[in-house]
């Protein structure tokens, strides 16, 4: 997937010579020359030079975050082959947005995923400590230094998960001290929240974050967190995350009817009223242009009001769902923190005004779909079919299709671009590109032509 990414925008400012700057000191600069660059992002800004500089390098990078997030998703949902073909699907129940700003865009995937990965790590260590894994036990000496090296490392890439990572070390040995029933603590679970710590220390340390900036902004009026939320971050963090809805809803209605001992009406009413409200709202807003930023242009004011409201009330269903159906089943923790999670990691993009984007939206989706996940691994169970061998092999058919026509459609952009960049007058430097790719979704900012840089297409291809 790797080789056949079309670079864009930033990737091309950290291969320059701004970008090998910041690098030899420390990624710090002034703002008026090196804007949201100069940060205290260190892995992710490192990853992200050596993985544009070197193909290869990146093509490993991917593998490894990728098989990684899909090898946690996996795990905590089960282990089995169906939870398996579940974190398989996780790429393709994204919103086109997440697809053109993390999945399809260098500088996007090794800010965002790497973090979010990083940090499922340790809840399998977790979850397997709460099933008193042998291995764990046996072995931990190294996995106090794994859970170090994965709190220390996984707080280098996105600063809102830098400090959930503090919050969920500290949580895990707060639960381990009060309810001593509950988990048993161990050196890792300390090692974890000193690696948090200290990367919270490092990252935060970086003198541009105490500076004046047009760059930054945070909101302090209750009004200003109100209007982001309607006008801008609701529909990234609810609307269009349309396929999960459709899977949760939809899940929630099997699960109600099956249940004969309860009457759980209200469960099934309610999720055909969100189904139906949200297929009309993303019809609505696919009709609609969007500008660099991924933001509805000629949206109605009144409608983005309204539909905020909406998506508070279906955060507000999901928990009550939770409560109704599963609140008596301990085995489901992982579905009380990650409804938790999916809206802590939301509540810095109330108080963020700029910049905003969907990119940091990111982990706090992995956290809906592990939530999406458990409610449809409970329908399939209550519908008999969670053992089905010709629904797996139907799912893994669909897959491999699905992860041939992405394939297919990067190899064919890679090619188009290839092409339009192998002209001498814009090698010089002379003429801009007039031609899109085919497919302007799997390219960052829908292929837009002024994010492109003729000296890194010359130098690659050696003109």
């Amino acid at each position: 997937m790797r080789y056949f990414l079309i670079t864009a925008g930033d990737d091309y400012y950290w291969i320059s010579d701004k970008g090998q700057y910041l690098l030899e000191h420390h990624f710090y600069g002034p703002e008026k020359l090196y804007g949201g660059n100069s940060n205290g992002r260190y892995l992710g800004s490192i990853l992200e030079i050596f993985t544009v500089k070197n193909v290869l390098f990146g093509m490993i990078v991917f593998a490894i975050f990728l098989t990684l997030l899909t090898w946690c998703i996996s795990q905590l949902l089960g282990n089995t082959w169906q939870s398996t073909l579940m974190a398989l699907f996780l790429i393709f129940s994204f919103q086109g947005k997440y697809v053109t700003n993390i999945l399809c865009w260098n500088a996007g995937f090794v800010n965002y995923v790497p973090s979010i990965t990083l940090l499922l790590c340790y809840l399998v260590i977790v979850q397997r400590q709460l099933r008193e894994s042998s291995f764990i036990f046996k072995h931990t000496i190294f996995m106090t230094f794994l859970a170090f090296l994965v709190s220390f490392a996984g707080g280098f890439f996105a600063e809102h998960v830098t400090i959930f990572q503090v919050g969920l070390g500290a949580l895990v040995i707060l639960v381990g001290l009060v309810f001593k029933g509950t988990i048993k603590l161990k050196p890792f679970n300390y090692s974890y929240l000193l690696g948090a710590c200290l990367s919270f220390v490092l990252m935060f340390s970086n003198p541009s974050y105490f500076e004046e900036s047009d760059y930054r902004g945070a909101g302090t009026s209750l009004v200003d967190m109100i209007n982001n939320y309607a006008t801008t971050t609701h529909f990234w963090f609810v609307t269009l995350n349309f396929i999960p809805i459709v899977i949760i809803c939809g899940s929630l209605i099997v699960i109600a009817i099956s249940d004969k001992s309860r009457k759980l009406w209200d469960i099934t009413g309610l999720s055909l009223i969100f189904v139906i409200y949200y297929t009309l709202a993303n019809t609505y807003l696919s009709s609609l242009p969007i500008d660099k930023v991924f933001i509805s242009v000629g949206l109605s004011a009144r409608f983005s009001r309204y539909d905020a409201l909406v998506s508070g009330l279906f955060v507000i269903f999901i928990g009550y769902a939770i409560l109704r159906i599963f609140l008596k089943d301990k085995n489901n923790i992982l579905l009380f923190f990650s409804y938790f999670s999916y809206l802590a990691l939301f509540l810095p993009f109330f108080i963020i005004l700029h910049p905003l984007n969907i990119r940091g939206m990111f982990a706090s989706y992995i956290f809906l779909y592990l939530i999406t996940m458990i409610f449809l691994t409970r329908a399939l169970k209550v519908s008999n079919l969670d053992k089905s061998k010709f629904l797996n092999i139907f799912v893994a058919v669909c897959l491999v299709v699905l992860f041939a026509n992405l394939q297919t459609k990067m190899v064919i952009n890679y090619q188009a671009n290839l092409k339009r960049v192998d002209n001498v007058e814009y090698l010089s430097g002379k003429k801009l590109l007039t031609k899109h790719v085919p497919f302007r979704d799997l390219v960052m900012r829908n292929d837009d032509l002024s994010l492109q840089d003729y000296t890194y297409w010359k130098a690659f291809l050696k003109k």
